[in-house]
């Protein structure tokens, strides 16, 4: 029996995958707001250390949440598709290895769950990100 793309992916879904991007975005913030400030009553460090770690972590999140966004667009498509045509050039692929990749491309359920992934981690690192770099500016004025 043949089942519809539709019914497949009529599943139930784990808390995190059912909230809306703008509340992940949220719970990022707030974990990383909760995070920050445990470490740095744990660690115990001054005040002025915790402010440039943790400017230093939020951009580096931040960072790793644009990267993540500009692949997910498909800006870097073309030049990634280039240099695999190279590759495939220099080095030739066995044929079980591109049924295996055409497989895994008509996958709908794996793309999806793939794109889900994708998503959640832009959002969680864009969230940290700000979060952390917000802390850092707010530490920065209170110290004036």
């Amino acid at each position: 029996m043949i089942e519809k793309k539709e019914d497949l992916l009529k599943v139930d879904l784990p808390l995190f995958e059912r909230m809306s991007a703008v509340h992940k975005y949220g719970l990022a913030f707030l974990a990383s707001l909760l995070l920050a400030t445990t470490f740095w009553f744990v660690q115990g460090d001054d005040v002025l250390h915790f402010i440039n770690s943790s400017f230093y972590w939020g951009i580096i999140s931040l960072t790793i949440g644009t990267g993540l966004f500009v692949l997910k667009t498909g800006f870097l498509n073309l030049l990634f598709e280039g240099f695999s045509k190279i590759h495939r050039m220099i080095v030739p692929r066995p044929r079980s290895m591109e049924r295996v990749d055409e497989q895994v491309n008509r996958d709908y359920r794996f793309t999806d769950w793939k794109d889900r992934v994708l998503l959640s981690g832009i959002l969680m690192c864009l969230g940290v990100g700000t979060g952390l770099t917000g802390i850092s500016v707010a530490g920065v004025f209170l110290l004036m």
